[in-house]
């Protein structure tokens, strides 16, 4: 593990600290919390379905699909291979309420919105979207599904907000593989990582208070993309690219910068330290929104959060 990852989950770990007592009553909050989530399923049994997959992700099975949880409830596979993959119900409906629910309970004026391309190495070919292509979680180009994520950071918590398949063109021209992977046909059409991002943060990333758009150098790097950040989202914002890690992101972007309104000079020299060019690793570029200038952070320097987005 290079070193600067070593930092990152030193960073992340801080925050993993799990006593006994959070496990009182936890089936209870589970059930209480998953309730209105799936209130819009009338049938009780699809209600169950439900509890029972969220469940078995949760549970200490080694492989979450959906044959390994059904055995784990020593349920025959069918009922809930049916119920996630025919039965209609709509996850847009959740995605729409965990966005609202994530706003009013760690919402904050200045929170964070992240972006985070993140590949799945796949064995087969079946997969929606698999194919050989650059996977950034091995390092190298392998069969692989990936995906974009939003995410959503405040000084209380973080937590992910939705998400998007991408599709390569080699799937988009091949119909019948698509038709027969069950892709509805409003999803089979071309959209690069970037589009992919975009609807996120216009969608619903407006359902959540933030002055700041975060992401590693990948979404950074197209110029149309930045422009449309800084045209089509809220007013008093800053986007901050270049970090290839967006745990990193989470954790230094909006901790230093938006909580102490600086960078600690002790981790940024510790990242700095690892951050060479041969690492990959890029200078974060801040562009403040309210001026429509760029500011550039040198590695160590300890930076002011752009006034313009100070509270």
């Amino acid at each position: 593990m290079e070193k600067r990852y070593a930092i990152t989950k030193e960073f992340v770990f801080e925050d993993c600290l799990v006593t006994p007592r959070v496990y009182e009553g936890v089936l209870q909050r589970f059930d209480e919390f998953v309730s209105s989530f799936i209130s819009h399923l009338h049938m009780r049994a699809q209600q169950q379905n439900a509890r029972d997959y969220m469940k078995g992700l949760l549970s200490d099975t080694e492989r979450k699909n959906v044959e390994s949880i059904s055995y784990f409830h020593g349920e025959d596979r069918q009922k809930l291979q049916k119920f996630i993959g025919q039965n209609q119900w709509d996850d847009e409906q959740i995605l729409d309420k965990l966005a609202k629910h994530i706003a009013e309970k760690i919402g904050e004026e200045d929170g964070v919105l992240i972006l985070d391309p993140t590949s799945f190495p796949k064995k087969g070919k079946e997969s929606v979207g698999v194919q050989r292509q650059w996977c950034g979680r091995l390092g190298k180009v392998e069969n692989c599904q990936v995906a974009t994520f939003l995410a959503y950071a405040s000084s209380m918590e973080f937590a992910l907000v939705d998400r998007r398949l991408y599709l390569p063109q080699e799937w988009i021209e091949d119909k019948a593989r698509c038709d027969k992977a069950g892709i509805p046909q409003e999803h089979q059409v071309m959209k690069t990582r970037h589009k992919q991002a975009l609807e996120m943060i216009v969608g619903r990333g407006k359902l959540l208070p933030h002055k700041w758009i975060a992401g590693d150098d990948e979404m950074g790097k197209v110029p149309w993309f930045r422009r449309e950040l800084r045209g089509n989202v809220a007013r008093c914002i800053a986007v901050a690219f270049g970090l290839n890690d967006p745990r990193v992101v989470a954790s230094l972007v909006f901790r230093r910068f938006v909580v102490h309104r600086k960078i600690s000079t002790n981790i940024v020299s510790r990242l700095s330290a690892t951050s060479g060019s041969s690492s990959g690793m890029q200078r974060p570029c801040v562009a403040d929104q309210g001026s429509s200038r760029s500011q550039r952070l040198v590695d160590g320097e300890v930076g002011e959060v752009p006034s313009a987005c100070k509270n």
